[in-house]
């Protein structure tokens, strides 16, 4: 058989210099800036004269992670180049997705010349006409679909219109970059922001992103002080990698714009883009991590308490969460069921309607079911395997029978995995440093998973309930199998045990924990 590394390059069609340019130093010169676009250099040109006429300016974001992450990092190069900026995150449940007219008539009112929107802005036609009506210039840093008219901005930064990389990319990438052309260097906060918000916006980890990543996590290995990204962590600050960031960092985050229903979103503005980490981190790091720990209650008694329909070809489930928090439970019970979800609750602001998430694998396409049955819905959007939904709490019915009618004639497109073989010898040290070398993982290339194939079943053994496999592997570390007892795994004589190679912090070493069991 192959070697444990020449197995591993060949599930990601690698080749050895493959690997090795893999394993140099990460840096800049492999991140393309946005100096060479005369778009760019006009928006900067704008901000400079503003803040050199003390023009009143203000940055309008999002309220997920991506939005707050280029909201503050703008606020933070303003503070950096001794400007003075507002910042407004809107909130999901006062002012619903991007620049509204009502909000665009506040700007004016309150005197702002400038109105830089990030991750939203690209579909405001009718908004940043009203602000140009008015004597006030926008500049658009966005990333989403383009549509067949651009707004008349008096700058656009968009992936799209500037023919900018290979890869997707997300507004705080795009916002670090031009954090970049405005001071003149990459300043540490703003790129670790920019990489953060590439992890939780689900930007493909390949070519000038990965390297986005890679300079974010070698930040943060080597200079945590004072990094508001840093101090929601609770790992040490060497061992933060990828999935620290998008299953600890990134939630806490989002969670605010899911949960809080009033305006105090815009404390993370602050607090990520303001001067005074030290001394705010503190209260703000507690108030995120306990709005955190309320929205998985809720979320863990909502999934406890629902009433699942095994036999219907989809889920519909109508529960009574604030609406923000509806898209994670679709999420879940996508998981658990494996068929397509549409969780809605009661709208925060208009009566008599249902609002929700819509979640599904490939075979089924949101938006094309959307589109078919359009008239059923007020309104949606969203992309091919998620949506938002909105409907009369009278069509419910309607939507459900539609739901199920669309799913079964529209199965999920099983997804074949593919397992790299290996022998239990090979789960150790020097084979983790090889994996860890080739990443950062995450959406668009993912970490590997691994199969110990026909593995002896009398070779097993259990925890002291007899409920889990706790094996020792030669190696020093062990196989863990949650959830899996003797009495079920009696029933086999050999099986493939799928899963991964996870470093055990509490007695060192490197284990093996089974994601799945096939009997052979």
């Amino acid at each position: 058989m192959p070697s444990f590394q020449e197995r591993l390059l060949a599930h990601y069609g690698l080749s050895e210099s493959d690997f090795a340019s893999f394993c140099l130093a990460p840096t800049l010169d492999n991140v393309p800036g946005l100096e060479e676009f005369d778009e760019v250099r006009k928006a900067a040109a704008k901000i400079k004269e503003a803040i050199e006429k003390k023009i009143k300016v203000i940055v309008y974001g999002d309220y997920d992670c991506d939005g707050v992450m280029s909201t503050s990092i703008i606020c933070h190069t303003f503070h950096l180049l001794g400007g003075s900026i507002a910042s407004y995150l809107p909130s999901r449940y006062i002012d619903q997705y991007g620049l509204s007219l009502v909000n665009a008539e506040k700007i004016a009112g309150n005197g702002y010349k400038l109105v830089i929107l990030v991750d939203n802005g690209i579909s405001c036609q009718k908004e940043v006409a009203y602000l140009n009506s008015r004597g006030i210039e926008t500049i658009i840093i966005d990333h989403h679909e383009v549509g067949e008219e651009l707004p008349k901005a008096y700058a656009i930064i968009h992936p799209t219109t500037l023919g900018y990389g290979e890869y997707p990319v997300s507004a705080g990438y795009l916002s670090f970059l031009f954090s970049k052309v405005l001071l003149g260097y990459a300043e540490s906060r703003n790129l670790t922001m920019g990489g953060l918000s590439t992890i939780s916006d689900l930007m493909p980890i390949k070519g000038h992103n990965r390297e986005l990543v890679r300079l974010t996590l070698e930040e943060l290995h080597h200079h945590p002080e004072g990094n508001p990204i840093a101090s929601l962590v609770s790992c040490r600050y060497e061992d933060i990698d990828e999935t620290t960031l998008s299953m600890e960092v990134a939630p806490k985050i989002n969670s605010i714009g899911r949960y809080v229903d009033d305006s105090k979103i815009n404390r993370l503005a602050h607090y990520f883009g303001g001067e005074e980490v030290e001394t705010m981190g503190p209260n703000y790091v507690a108030w995120m991590n306990r709005i955190n720990e309320e929205r998985k209650n809720l979320t863990k008694m909502a999934i406890e308490e629902a009433i699942i329909d095994k036999d219907e070809p989809a889920v519909f489930h109508i529960g009574s969460l604030k609406e923000g928090l509806n898209g994670i439970l679709a999420n879940r019970f996508l998981q658990s069921e494996d068929k397509p979800v549409m969780v809605v609750s009661p709208s925060h602001n208009e009566e008599d309607v249902y609002v929700g998430s819509l979640r599904s694998k490939e075979g089924f396409l949101c938006t094309e079911f959307l589109n078919l049955y359009d008239s059923l819905f007020l309104r949606h959007g969203g992309h091919r395997l998620a949506a938002g939904v909105a409907f009369k709490k009278e069509n419910a019915a309607k939507v459900k029978d539609a739901l199920n009618e669309y799913a079964t004639s529209h199965p999920f497109i099983e997804e074949s995995k593919e397992y790299i073989l290996i022998e239990p010898s090979e789960v150790n040290e020097k084979n983790f440093a090889l994996i860890k070398a080739l990443g950062p993982y995450g959406f668009g290339f993912k970490a590997p998973e691994f199969l110990l194939s026909s593995y002896p079943v009398s070779s097993l053994t259990y925890s002291r309930s007899l409920e889990h496999i706790l094996t020792p592997l030669p190696s020093g570390g062990t196989i863990l199998g949650f959830g899996y007892g003797k009495t079920e795994m009696s029933q086999y004589t050999h099986v493939d045990l799928a899963g991964s190679f996870v470093r055990n912090e509490r007695r060192g070493g490197i284990d093996f924990k089974v994601s799945q069991i096939k009997p052979v």
